[in-house]
């Protein structure tokens, strides 16, 4: 003999699910402030709110160069990057190309100048990339060019 009232209860929670979820959903896209549609942002506009952080980390890199072990005020000012990198159009903003391009050159100066006779040299990239120098070659792992305004021209490289 069928049970029809199993099969209806399972009807029912699955209809409940997804009216849960539905119900959900709409929440999340029209009352939570921190989701919203970015279409109609100027991506122009973005990128100028944030240039002044991102011309204070550069200029205070330029001066202090060196990073050191538990380095709190580096990490400080690193973390003024926080921000600006979590915007959903970071990629495009053009004052992020103008930062990734300016600290890239400070590192393809530091790269040539650096003369690996004896041990080795060991450079972390702000995309994540390493570069590793011997006496004998330089390695270069999970180095990119970029995409959208984050982008190395080749005569750079």
């Amino acid at each position: 003999m069928y049970n029809f009232s199993a099969k209806m209860k399972t009807n029912l929670f699955h209809i409940r699910f997804r009216l849960i979820t539905c119900v959900f959903v709409f929440y999340l896209f029209s009352y939570c402030p921190h989701i919203h549609c970015t279409e109609n942002v100027d991506i122009n506009q973005l990128s100028e709110k944030y240039f002044t952080i991102f011309q204070e980390v550069n200029d205070w890199l330029k001066e202090n160069p060196e990073p050191t072990p538990a380095d709190a005020e580096r990490e400080k000012m690193l973390k003024k990057l926080d921000e600006p990198l979590s915007e959903p159009q970071a990629s495009e903003m053009p004052v992020l190309g103008w930062f990734f391009r300016e600290r890239m050159k400070v590192f393809l100066t530091d790269l040539e100048a650096t003369d690996a006779k004896e041990g080795v040299a060991i450079w972390k990239l702000y995309n994540h990339a390493i570069v590793i120098r011997t006496p004998e070659l330089t390695i270069t792992i999970d180095l990119i060019k970029g995409f959208n305004q984050i982008l190395w021209e080749d005569d750079m490289l």
